[in-house]
């Protein structure tokens, strides 16, 4: 049970970013009794995909369990960066979760997960300098952890230090149980340095090592990398769609339709990423370097305005 608890990534839609083995450890074996049901609570969070009201219900359990595992005596750290979790990617409530990330920071400066989630918080503020110094600080304290090889890349990326994203998400690789997410990253990255024919020989890296699309058809190598691009971000979309809705998300979708230039199909996937709480990207739109091209949609405008409101708390859980 303690072990599916650590996969409880479906609490905010995402099948790799949230994935560690610290909440093992989140509360010393004396004082899990303190707190009833904290692993089986969050174990039945992670136990599959489900309705927004049933997902909103488990997840206010879950806070529940969280807020009194941090008022433990002594308190505990983990248990800090696990309320920080929910409270950034579920919520989206960057105040609180970096209050309590900082508090887990005092508890134990050498937590890395702690500064690998702070990195995200400071990201999703425009903090970019500082992010950068966080997930340093994380892959410092844990080198061999691929979610924080992997996360300094996207921080990297957010921030706009494309090359640096791209050999970071790319050292990731060896490692990764979703290598997906170090594949697009360095597709993205090649991409925004105006790099199409780098950013094809991602893509067929990742077709060929993910498994999907037809990396080697020569019909498709004897296109122009432009086309052949856009050939891969078509198969890739039709490859998310396949998926079980455990292993994909709306801005997953959103992410294929701006590489095919579908801005409205696009805005609507992130629509839904807002009313069901999906996907981790949520958090970055106001700096998300993919989306700069819907900045001045009214659509894209009033999502960031709602992204705004969870950001200082306003809008609650």
């Amino acid at each position: 049970m303690v072990r599916l608890a650590q996969e409880r990534v479906l609490l905010i839609g995402d099948s790799h970013r949230e994935v560690h083995a610290a909440l093992a450890h989140a509360l010393p074996g004396s004082q899990i009794t303190a707190v009833p049901n904290y692993f089986d609570g969050l174990a039945e969070l992670a136990a599959g995909p489900r309705e927004a009201a049933v997902r909103s219900a488990r997840a206010r359990w879950a806070v529940e369990l969280l807020e009194r595992a941090t008022s433990l005596d002594p308190p505990s750290p983990q248990a800090h960066v696990d309320l920080a979790l929910l409270r950034l990617y579920w919520s989206l409530d960057v105040a609180a979760a970096d209050r309590l990330l900082r508090r887990a920071l005092e508890l134990n400066p050498s937590l890395a997960r702690a500064h690998q989630l702070r990195a995200f918080a400071l990201s999703a503020l425009g903090r970019h300098q500082e992010a950068l110094t966080a997930v340093a600080r994380a892959r410092s304290l844990d080198p061999l952890y691929e979610a924080v090889i992997s996360d300094s890349g996207w921080i990297h990326y957010l921030a706009r230090r494309y090359e640096e994203a791209e050999i970071r998400c790319g050292e990731s690789l060896a490692l990764s149980r979703e290598p997906r997410w170090g594949h697009i990253c360095r597709v993205l990255a090649r991409s925004a340095q105006g790099d199409v024919v780098g950013a094809w020989h991602a893509a067929r890296e990742e077709m060929r090592s993910v498994g999907f699309g037809e990396p080697d058809d020569p019909e498709v190598l004897s296109l122009a990398p432009a086309e052949a691009l856009r050939r891969y971000w078509r198969w890739r979309l039709e490859w998310l769609e396949s998926l079980h809705p455990w292993r994909k998300g709306p801005t997953e979708l959103a992410t294929s339709y701006m590489g095919l230039g579908d801005t409205e199909a696009a805005l609507s996937a992130l629509e839904r990423a807002f009313e069901v709480r999906r996907g981790w990207e949520r958090l970055h739109l106001a700096y998300h370097p993919l989306y700069d091209p819907l900045r001045e949609d009214p659509r894209f405008q009033r999502l960031l305005v709602r992204l705004a409101e969870t950001q200082n708390g306003s809008m609650g859980l």
